[in-house]
């Protein structure tokens, strides 16, 4: 009966044991595990992120191994480049700027007209792939736009719609195109990191008092167009457009109805040709041979109407600008006499010919029974002929040279 007693107290006892390993045993199974793994950029996360596996750890490890997980999801890493725009984003109203709040790129154009008066500020918009303009469906109203976080356009700038007061944008570097103006209403505009352009700058019609850009790019062959502001001051212009040159710029400039420039000096920058940097001088403003003449002497002594000692000056002086059509110093002093420079004869180093590289336009000098004047113009950028032309003959920027006395 011990024995028994005892084999079944034994049972009892060994029985307890395996409960209470049991409950232990189930305490481990029942615990929830996860898993956390990089998610690399893909359908499931976009932009990459975190993959996390939840499940039951019922082999009691620790671990959660494959086959014990219930479930996973994701958490997405945000767009590095923040909230995108795809397509035209239009801002018509104080909702679609406030919905636009976030917004740090636009793939498309940016088109501002509110249908009422509206300070725009977009403070996160860092990249426009297409256009800014003030011009769209709905009709103009008075506004300020303020973009000070804009760094690239990569089409152009368009305010032309008579509704822009001011515009700034304190970080924008570069402009993929033309930027045009033309809105009687603009007073200020502010882009003073603006270092690049790629197509021209045309500004009519404004009341803007001062305007701060860099050279105009290749497309439009460059065009500076300024013309009817009248707040603008043309000297500051013509010290602009000097400026441009000795940076290499090539374009064509227009600057006429804004207000006029009385110091001559302003007019006629010193530029690069060649080799030579410090002995040119072009003129912005048109006139008449006589008068071309008078702008260069006044310069001082040594100054006068530029002379030509070889065809490479010809050639570096098509290099300064695209399509502009220069006087230079070579004329008949009667009519049918033969062309000779006006400098001193020890300048008279290159006698032009007729024909291919030999300084006249193919048929030139033709005559027209007046005692003529020398032009220089470019039918193909780059490639700079003669043409004989009255020397009454208005529309000519005057091409100044040095030559020590």
């Amino acid at each position: 009966m011990r024995f028994l007693a005892g084999l079944a107290l034994s049972c009892t006892l060994v029985a307890c044991a395996d409960d209470e390993t049991a409950a232990r045993s189930d305490d481990a199974t029942n615990a929830v595990v996860t898993s956390s793994t990089p998610e690399p950029a893909g359908s499931n996360c976009p932009y990459g992120g975190t993959r996390v596996e939840v499940g039951l750890d019922k082999n009691g490890n620790g671990v959660l191994d494959p086959w014990e997980v219930q479930s996973t999801f994701y958490v997405c890493d945000a767009n590095p480049l923040g909230t995108i725009h795809e397509g035209s984003l239009y801002i018509t109203s104080a909702a679609d700027m406030a919905a636009a709040q976030d917004v740090t790129g636009v793939i498309g154009d940016l088109v501002i007209t509110p249908v009422s008066q509206l300070d725009v500020s977009l403070p996160n918009l860092a990249f426009v792939s297409g256009n800014v303009s003030d011009c769209g469906p709905v009709a103009p109203a008075l506004m300020t736009v303020a973009l000070p976080a804009l760094q690239t356009i990569g089409g152009g700038l368009q305010l032309m719609c008579g509704n822009t007061r001011t515009f700034s944008a304190g970080a924008l570097t570069q402009i993929g195109d033309t930027v045009m103006l033309s809105d009687v209403l603009l007073d200020a505009f502010s882009a003073p990191a603006l270092a690049t352009l790629g197509g021209a700058v045309i500004v009519s019609n404004t009341q803007l008092a001062e305007l701060s850009v860099p050279a105009p790019g290749l497309l439009d062959q460059g065009k500076f167009e300024v013309t009817g502001n009248a707040n603008l001051d043309e000297c500051a212009l013509y010290d602009m457009l000097g400026t441009f040159r000795a940076h290499g710029w090539h374009g064509d400039p227009t600057i006429s109805g804004n207000i006029a420039c009385a110091d001559a000096s302003h007019f006629c920058p010193i530029v690069p040709v060649g080799a030579d940097a410090t002995s040119w001088r072009e003129c912005f403003a048109l006139q008449e041979f006589a008068g071309a003449r008078t702008e260069c002497q006044g310069f001082g002594k040594g100054w006068d109407l530029a002379y030509l000692t070889s065809y490479d000056d010809e050639t570096a002086v098509g290099q300064l600008s695209f399509d502009a059509r220069y006087w230079i110093g070579y004329q008949q002093m009667a009519v049918g006499a033969p062309y000779s420079w006006v400098q001193a004869p020890s300048a008279s180093t290159f006698a032009p010919q007729a024909g291919d590289g030999a300084f006249w336009d193919s048929g030139e000098p033709t005559g027209d029974g007046t005692p003529d004047g020398v032009e220089l113009f470019a039918p193909t950028p780059g490639n700079e002929v003669a043409n004989d032309l009255n020397l009454e003959s208005v529309g000519r920027q005057p091409l100044c040279r040095y030559l020590a006395p």
